[in-house]
C-alpha cells in the first residue's frame, strides 16, 4: 500500500514486531530515529519529503510501539531489521536517512545490503566507538538499569526525556513548546516496558565499543550526505569527519548552531539540504541511462 496520507501498521521486519508509519509516493526514504526515540521524531521532515517521495518511518526494535523484550540487538540485527522493513514492504532500493543511532543502523544496513541503498544520509552518526553519555552509562549498567526501568513512571520518563532533550541542543533551541511536548516518546501505556526496551537497546548496541562492522565503512559505495551540529555534546563532530575521510562519496555539511538533533533544530535547513541532495543524485542516475539510438 502506497498512501497519500500517513498508515500505521505491525509488520515482522528482521524476526522483530516492528511498527511502521508510511505516506507519499515516489522513491522510497527509509527514516531511522536515534536512541530512546520513536517514528514520531521525523514530525517535521515527512510532511515535506512526502510531497515527492515514498516515506517509511519505523520505530527501532526496543523503541515505540516495536517489541521490546529480550533479544539480539546489536548492530548487525538492528541493521537486519531495516532491510526487513523494505522486504516486507516490497521495496527494491530505497534512500536511507538516519539520526544518531539510527545514522549508524543505516551504515550497518548499507554495508550487508549495499545493493539495496540508493544513497545514506547520515545526521550526527555514533560511527566509531565513543564514549556514552551519562544517561546511557546508568541505563545500561547491570542491576541498576533494571532498577531504573521497574521504578518507571510517566512523569520520571517525561522529565527525564525533557531534561536530555534540552543538554543535547543548540542554546537556541532550548525551547519547550507544547508541540514539541506533544511529540516526546514517552506517551506510552507501559512506562517500565518502554525503559526496559531502551535498556535492552542500549545495552545491545554497546557504542563504547568497536563494532566489526566499522572496518567495512569504506566498502559503501553509495552517496553520502553527513549533517552535524557544531555544538553536538553528544557525539563529536569529529566522528563524521573521520567517516567523511573514510567513505568513498561523501559530503559533510555542518549547521553551526545546532547540537545533536539538526532536523528538529534547523528543520527548513535539513529538509531543504535532503531534498538537494536527493535531486542532484536523480539526475546522476538518469545521466548514467544509456540514450536509444
Amino acid at each position: 500500500m502506497i498512501a497519500s496520507h500517513a498508515v500505521d501498521r505491525m509488520i515482522v521486519a528482521g524476526g522483530v514486531r516492528t511498527r511502521v508509519r508510511e505516506v507519499g509516493r515516489g522513491q522510497a526514504v527509509l527514516l531511522i530515529h536515534g536512541f530512546a526515540d520513536t517514528l514520531g521524531a521525523w514530525w517535521r521532515t515527512v510532511p515535506v519529503l512526502a510531497r515527492r517521495y515514498r516515506c517509511i518511518a519505523y520505530d527501532l526494535h526496543g523503541c515505540g510501539a516495536s517489541e521490546k523484550g529480550p533479544g539480539n540487538y546489536d548492530m548487525g540485527a538492528l541493521g537486519a531489521q531495516a532491510i526487513g522493513v523494505l522486504d516486507a514492504l516490497g521495496i527494491e532500493r530505497a534512500h536511507l536517512v538516519g539520526h544518531s543511532l539510527g545514522a549508524k543502523v543505516a551504515l550497518a544496513a548499507a554495508v550487508l545490503a549495499p545493493e539495496r541503498t540508493r544513497s545514506l544520509v547520515l545526521e550526527a552518526p555514533p560511527a566509531f566507538a565513543m564514549d556514552l553519555p551519562w544517561e546511557l552509562r546508568v541505563l545500561t549498567t547491570p542491576l541498576l538499569g533494571e532498577l531504573i526501568a521497574a521504578c518507571a513512571t510517566p512523569w520520571t520518563t517525561r522529565l527525564a526525556t525533557k531534561r536530555a532533550f534540552l543538554r543535547m541542543v543548540h542554546p537556541q533551541s532550548r525551547t519547550w513548546s507544547e508541540e514539541r511536548r506533544q511529540r516526546l516518546p514517552i506517551h506510552d501505556d507501559d512506562p517500565r516496558a518502554m525503559v526496559t526496551g531502551w535498556m535492552h537497546l542500549g545495552r545491545g548496541i554497546a557504542l563504547h565499543r568497536e563494532h566489526p562492522l566499522e572496518e567495512r565503512y569504506s566498502s559503501i559505495e553509495a552517496p553520502t550526505l553527513l549533517i552535524v551540529g557544531a555544538t553536538d555534546p553528544n557525539v563529536p563532530p569529529s566522528h563524521a569527519q573521520r567517516l567523511a575521510r573514510e567513505l568513498p562519496h561523501a559530503r559533510l555539511v555542518t549547521y553551526a548552531r545546532a547540537g545533536h538533533v539538526p532536523h528538529a533544530e534547523c528543520d527548513q535547513d535539513f529538509t531543504a539540504d535532503l531534498l538537494r541532495f536527493f535531486d542532484q543524485q536523480e539526475r546522476a542516475q538518469e545521466s548514467e541511462v544509456p540514450q536509444g539510438g
